[in-house]
Protein backbone atom coordinates (compact mmCIF):
# COMPACT_ATOMS: atom_id res chain seq x y z
CA UNK A 1 0.00 0.00 0.00
CA UNK A 2 1.33 3.12 -1.12
CA UNK A 3 0.44 6.67 0.94
CA UNK A 4 -2.09 7.70 -2.34
CA UNK A 5 -4.22 4.18 -1.57
CA UNK A 6 -4.54 4.20 1.66
CA UNK A 7 -6.84 5.54 4.21
CA UNK A 8 -4.05 7.73 5.76
CA UNK A 9 -3.27 9.46 2.60
CA UNK A 10 -5.01 12.92 3.53
CA UNK A 11 -3.14 12.94 6.54
CA UNK A 12 0.54 12.64 5.34
CA UNK A 13 0.76 9.60 6.93
CA UNK A 14 2.46 6.56 5.32
CA UNK A 15 2.88 3.37 7.33
CA UNK A 16 6.38 1.77 7.85
CA UNK A 17 6.74 -1.90 7.07
CA UNK A 18 10.01 -3.67 8.84
CA UNK A 19 10.83 -6.44 6.34
CA UNK A 20 12.97 -8.93 8.52
CA UNK A 21 13.91 -12.24 9.65
CA UNK A 22 14.40 -10.50 13.31
CA UNK A 23 10.89 -9.47 15.46
CA UNK A 24 11.22 -6.08 16.49
CA UNK A 25 12.38 -7.53 20.06
CA UNK A 26 15.13 -9.33 18.97
CA UNK A 27 16.46 -6.24 17.05
CA UNK A 28 15.97 -3.88 19.82
CA UNK A 29 17.65 -6.02 21.80
CA UNK A 30 20.50 -6.44 19.94
CA UNK A 31 21.01 -3.11 19.78
CA UNK A 32 20.69 -2.47 23.39
CA UNK A 33 23.23 -5.31 23.92
CA UNK A 34 25.84 -3.40 21.80
CA UNK A 35 25.22 -0.24 22.71
CA UNK A 36 24.98 -0.05 26.18
CA UNK A 37 26.84 -0.70 29.58
CA UNK A 38 26.45 -4.22 30.36
CA UNK A 39 28.14 -5.25 33.42
CA UNK A 40 28.46 -4.04 36.92
CA UNK A 41 32.31 -3.00 36.47
CA UNK A 42 31.09 -0.47 34.13
CA UNK A 43 28.29 0.84 36.22
CA UNK A 44 30.71 1.20 39.03
CA UNK A 45 32.27 4.10 36.71
CA UNK A 46 29.12 6.00 35.73
CA UNK A 47 28.11 9.38 37.72
CA UNK A 48 24.42 9.77 37.53
CA UNK A 49 23.19 13.71 38.83
CA UNK A 50 20.32 15.10 39.79
CA UNK A 51 18.43 18.42 40.90
CA UNK A 52 15.11 18.85 42.88
CA UNK A 53 13.13 21.90 43.98
CA UNK A 54 11.94 21.98 47.57
CA UNK A 55 9.40 24.47 48.49
CA UNK A 56 9.64 26.67 51.36
CA UNK A 57 6.03 28.35 51.92
CA UNK A 58 3.83 25.85 49.80
CA UNK A 59 0.51 27.41 51.06
CA UNK A 60 -0.54 31.05 50.82
CA UNK A 61 -4.04 30.35 52.74
CA UNK A 62 -5.99 31.82 49.82
CA UNK A 63 -8.75 29.04 48.50
CA UNK A 64 -9.32 29.27 44.44
CA UNK A 65 -12.04 26.95 43.44
CA UNK A 66 -12.95 25.83 40.04
CA UNK A 67 -16.42 23.42 39.64
CA UNK A 68 -18.99 23.03 37.11
CA UNK A 69 -22.28 24.18 37.13
CA UNK A 70 -24.54 22.18 39.23
CA UNK A 71 -21.47 22.17 41.72
CA UNK A 72 -21.44 25.21 42.82
CA UNK A 73 -22.63 24.09 46.45
CA UNK A 74 -21.14 21.21 46.87
CA UNK A 75 -17.70 21.25 49.50
CA UNK A 76 -16.18 17.68 48.68
CA UNK A 77 -15.27 19.31 45.40
CA UNK A 78 -13.02 22.33 46.63
CA UNK A 79 -9.61 22.19 45.00
CA UNK A 80 -7.10 23.94 47.03
CA UNK A 81 -3.69 25.09 44.18
CA UNK A 82 -1.72 27.90 44.51
CA UNK A 83 -1.27 30.06 41.89
CA UNK A 84 1.82 32.37 42.49
CA UNK A 85 5.22 32.23 42.74
CA UNK A 86 6.61 30.36 45.70
CA UNK A 87 9.87 30.63 47.66
CA UNK A 88 11.85 27.64 47.32
CA UNK A 89 15.43 26.37 47.09
CA UNK A 90 16.68 24.20 44.26
CA UNK A 91 19.55 21.27 45.27
CA UNK A 92 21.97 19.62 42.95
CA UNK A 93 23.66 16.21 44.21
CA UNK A 94 25.55 13.34 41.84
CA UNK A 95 26.28 9.98 42.88
CA UNK A 96 28.43 6.96 41.58
CA UNK A 97 29.01 3.80 42.82
CA UNK A 98 30.91 4.36 45.80
CA UNK A 99 31.10 8.01 46.28
CA UNK A 100 29.11 11.16 45.68
CA UNK A 101 29.82 15.40 45.47
CA UNK A 102 28.29 17.67 47.97
CA UNK A 103 25.25 18.78 47.92
CA UNK A 104 24.91 22.16 46.24
CA UNK A 105 22.29 24.89 47.51
CA UNK A 106 20.73 26.79 44.32
CA UNK A 107 18.49 29.61 45.22
CA UNK A 108 17.32 31.21 42.74
CA UNK A 109 16.75 30.06 38.86
CA UNK A 110 19.15 27.38 37.50
CA UNK A 111 20.22 28.90 34.12
CA UNK A 112 22.92 27.53 31.51
CA UNK A 113 25.41 29.74 33.17
CA UNK A 114 24.76 29.28 36.57
CA UNK A 115 24.94 25.92 36.08
CA UNK A 116 28.84 26.24 34.80
CA UNK A 117 29.72 28.82 37.31
CA UNK A 118 28.02 27.13 40.71
CA UNK A 119 27.90 23.14 39.43
CA UNK A 120 30.29 22.08 36.91
CA UNK A 121 33.73 24.22 37.65
CA UNK A 122 33.62 24.15 41.66
CA UNK A 123 32.08 20.50 41.98
CA UNK A 124 31.48 18.24 39.44
CA UNK A 125 34.87 19.06 37.64
CA UNK A 126 37.04 18.72 40.73
CA UNK A 127 34.93 15.33 41.88
CA UNK A 128 36.03 13.94 38.44
CA UNK A 129 39.40 14.73 38.90
CA UNK A 130 39.87 13.49 42.30
CA UNK A 131 37.57 9.87 40.78
CA UNK A 132 39.93 9.12 37.26
CA UNK A 133 37.86 6.81 35.05
CA UNK A 134 34.36 7.95 35.97
CA UNK A 135 31.81 9.37 33.14
CA UNK A 136 29.42 11.84 33.95
CA UNK A 137 25.80 11.02 32.21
Amino acid sequence: MNCEEGSLSGHGICPIVMCSSESSEEIAQDFTMENSVTNCADWGRVVFSDESRFLLCPYDYIKRVWRCPGQRVDPGLTVEHHTGPQLGVMVWGAISFDSRTPLVVIPDTLTAQRYVDDILRPVLLPFLSHHPGLTFQ
